[in-house]
């Protein structure tokens, strides 16, 4: 995916105006030097992004690293094994066992320091360090291990929500349950990241959701922060978020398969213009044919889950058959 030129020039002169003129490390302050980390973490991804976050976005992103040590910490370790990736590919083979003993050392000290009776910001920061390393372990490594930093980070990511009774629903056994759409649209980013790595991840590896989600009826929930990276519009995700409930046997109330089909195939691209489509060869027209890329692929998905419970059902109509006949 190109970065948008012009959306990439303003990104461009905005994050270097937020850079200091001097980064010597006695003068510059810590604030100046989270800034400049964001920005350089930035950029390294720019080529992997869906799209270049906004202006908005990375001083939301400098803000974070400058309450979050442990984020900081895995941040600075990722930008650098991206800029050593870029400037000498050959060097991945004799670096690599280095790397991965950092970030098991690392990981070792995230989750041997954290405790349930620490400050929900304290928790933040455990979780979105430990989403960094995710994404370390998935590139350097593959992708099994970073669903094993994933899971490692469940009790984090269930005690921050723990402190925002507001991310919870009631079921209608009384139960209560994380609202999906409450939590993609939560101010916490690092319990969002987490959410979407769940969902993603149930479709790369076949596994199951590790958290079970509630669906409270809106199904408009079109939070564009994580579009950055994969490009799945938030109503796709929570469409696939229904479907991997379904086929984990989870009990909350979930829309039937027409529902979603409908919901799938009448979305619009806020990339589509609106009388016309987009340009051939524009980044808006590479950004439209991602986003059908993942309607298809969530269409497909669909029917896969509709032809695997027609297949229950003729097993089940079998059984009772033979039992009715004995």
């Amino acid at each position: 995916m190109r970065s948008n030129g012009s959306n990439l020039i303003g990104f461009i002169e905005t994050a270097f105006r937020s850079i200091p003129r001097s980064v010597d490390a006695i003068q510059v302050s810590r604030e100046d030097r989270m800034t400049y980390l964001a920005n350089e973490y930035t950029f390294q991804r720019l080529d992997l992004w869906f799209i270049a976050p906004s202006p908005v976005a990375c001083e939301f992103l400098a803000n974070i690293l400058k309450e979050s040590n442990r984020t900081a910490r895995a941040m600075h370790f990722a930008t650098n094994v991206s800029r050593v990736l870029a400037q000498s590919p050959g060097t991945r083979s004799s670096m690599l066992q280095g790397w991965i003993g950092w970030i098991y050392e690392f990981e070792r000290s995230v989750t041997t320091g954290f405790r349930n009776n620490m400050s929900p910001n304290d928790i933040g920061d455990c979780l979105k360090a430990h989403l960094e390393l995710l994404a370390l372990k998935a590139s350097l490594m593959n992708g099994i291990f970073g669903y094993l930093v994933l899971r490692d980070a469940l009790p984090k990511f269930l005690s921050l929500v723990a402190t925002d009774s507001n991310l919870l629903i009631e079921q209608h056994n009384g139960g209560m349950v994380i609202s999906f759409h409450r939590i993609i649209n939560t101010h916490r980013y690092e319990l969002t990241k987490f959410a979407v790595h769940d969902v993603l991840t149930v479709l790369l590896l076949g596994v199951p959701l590790l958290v079970e989600y509630g669906y409270d009826g809106d199904h408009e929930p079109e939070n564009p922060m994580f579009e950055w990276i994969h490009g799945i519009p938030a109503t796709f995700l929570e469409v696939m978020a229904q479907i991997n409930s379904r086929r984990t046997g989870s009990r909350v109330r979930l829309d039937d398969w027409q529902t979603l089909e409908e919901r799938v195939l009448f979305w619009k691209s806020r990339y589509a213009m609106l009388n016309d489509a987009p340009v051939p060869g524009s980044d808006d027209a590479e950004r439209v044919a991602v986003q059908e890329g993942w309607r298809h692929l969530l269409l497909i998905y669909i029917y896969m889950d509709v032809k695997e419970i027609y297949r229950v059902y003729v097993e089940l109509r079998r059984m009772i058959h033979e039992s009715k006949g004995q």
